[in-house]
């Protein structure tokens, strides 16, 4: 780590010993972190009608933050939180208070991550926020991930209505990792989206470490596909294409694993709309028996594969498309009926007790009953995508939809879930033609690694754009493989 690395994670972790509220967080050109703080009285400035409710959660916030975040004090921040939440969601319905009032509810805890052409993601820091640390109680022992709050919708003073931000990245702010931030983009990227651009420049800003759970990755990706694959090669080199790379290490382990196993050489072009760190340059130059040759191309995906000028004499053994798809899922709020959750309980053989106040964490956390809270990541699926089994974050998640704009769901013991589906016009070019159609004419192989993706989804745009010369193969391994998918697609025999 160097000494703006250092800066930028003492600047921010020195906020949060302050009883102030982070309202953004901006980074320069040169990878320079600046913070915007609020204090309670100015973010809070309205809301005079939930004067007691709020009265209660600015006395366990001060509690929480004088104490160091310390385990004592969640139940009563986390408490206040939900009792001041179900209470605002029901005025809210009633016509009590605005949404003005229901939008600063919301994004409590929060905040718009932004350069200096304004906000282009999100953010919370996990010891802050109420609604991501209800996890906390019901799990205590698990390790921070962003998928216990897939959604959130920062308040914005000068918008109407609010935006959704799904999640997607972590950043620890300590040696312990027991202080994160987490990153959220917009729930609907464009094709070449400057978004990510700006994740990518804060994550340089705050770490060298770009995926924590890179060599486990690596592990399962070269077991589960890449081992089988390169045993069919006779050739000593390999000309391999990463997809929207990102920080490369991963395809620089698989090349590891890949020499070791194999004694195969690597002819490498890594596409990507960042440039790596320039430290990758010399990963490469210290491994010229693994490393032949690197191409970088700052590009998005699309328009790479679009751009038939682009490497165009370049035939790829390989293409990888590691976790790239799934960040153009799309993210909406549904309710679910009472019937419904009980028949996908029994349907999943979950040990779940769906008791009166599960959608009511308040209620919970005042009798005591951890155990019975529901936020999860265990993901279940339905006909319209996938959710995570997080019952108790309903009220949460039905303030979020009704300060978006939408309509009040007068449904009686409704959850309000959020549903994550893939989008499969992302795998259809702007052009009009199929993106695994397209690579496949460059390649002989395309490695997916996926949380969204499956084999059916392939197959069925297979059969859609007519590629009957194709197969496709599903190489998960569900013992190893939790949270995504692996499928190979390559030409039939």
């Amino acid at each position: 780590m160097n000494k703006l690395q250092r800066r930028n994670q003492r600047l921010v972790r020195r906020t949060l010993n302050r009883a102030e509220l982070i309202a953004s967080v901006n980074i320069s050109d040169g990878c320079i972190v600046n913070v915007e703080t609020l204090r309670w009285r100015d973010y809070w400035e309205g809301c005079d009608s939930l004067s007691r409710e709020l009265e209660q959660l600015h006395g366990a916030w001060i509690g929480l933050i004088e104490d160091a975040y310390s385990v004592a004090h969640r139940d009563g921040f986390v408490h206040g939180y939900f009792a001041l939440l179900s209470t605002s969601v029901k005025r809210f319905v009633g016509g009590e208070i605005g949404l003005h009032v229901l939008r600063k509810v919301v994004g409590f805890e929060t905040f718009h991550v932004s350069d200096r052409g304004g906000p282009l993601a999100a953010g919370i820091v996990n010891v802050r926020n109420p609604a991501y640390m209800l996890s906390r109680l019901a799990l205590p022992n698990t390790q921070h991930n962003p998928k216990y709050l897939p959604l959130i919708c920062p308040f914005d003073d000068n918008a109407a209505t609010g935006g959704l931000y799904c999640h997607y990245r972590r950043i620890s702010l300590d040696n312990s990792g027991n202080i994160q931030l987490f990153v959220y983009p917009p729930v609907e990227p464009p094709h070449n989206s400057p978004n990510y651009v700006l994740i990518r420049r804060l994550f340089r800003a705050f770490t060298v470490k770009n995926d924590p759970w890179v060599e486990k990755r690596s592990g399962t990706l070269f077991d589960c596909v890449l081992d089988k694959v390169l045993g069919d090669y006779r050739a000593d080199q390999i000309r391999l294409v990463d997809m929207a790379c990102g920080s490369a290490r991963l395809t620089v382990e698989l090349c590891r694993k890949a020499f070791n196993r194999h004694r195969k050489s690597f002819d490498l072009t890594l596409v990507d709309v960042v440039r790596p760190n320039k430290s990758l340059a010399q990963v490469f130059y210290r491994n010229p028996l693994i490393f032949d040759r690197l191409v970088f191309r700052q590009d998005s995906l699309f328009d790479w594969v679009e751009d038939s000028s682009t490497d165009q004499a370049a035939h790829f053994d390989i293409v990888l498309m590691l976790r790239v798809l799934d960040v153009f899922s799309h993210f909406h709020i549904e309710t679910l009926s009472r019937h419904e959750m009980m028949m996908l309980v029994r349907r999943d053989r979950e040990d779940i007790v769906l008791d009166e106040d599960v959608l009511d964490p308040s209620k919970l956390i005042e009798s005591a009953k951890h155990d019975r809270i529901q936020h999860t990541t265990k993901k279940t699926r339905l006909r319209r995508g996938s959710m995570f089994y997080q019952f108790s974050l309903s009220d949460y998640f039905k303030a979020m939809h009704l300060a978006t704009g939408a309509k009040v769901d007068g449904t009686i013991g409704a959850a309000h879930v959020a549903i994550r589906r893939f989008d499969d016009g992302v795998l259809v070019l702007p052009s009009g033609r199929s993106l695994i159609g397209q690579l496949m004419e460059r390649a002989d192989r395309i490695v997916v690694e996926d949380v969204d993706v499956t084999a059916r989804h392939l197959r069925r745009h297979i059969d859609e754009f007519g590629l009957s010369s194709l197969c496709v193969t599903d190489m998960s391994d569900r013992q190893r493989v939790r949270g995504a998918f692996l499928t190979l697609v390559d030409k039939r025999s």
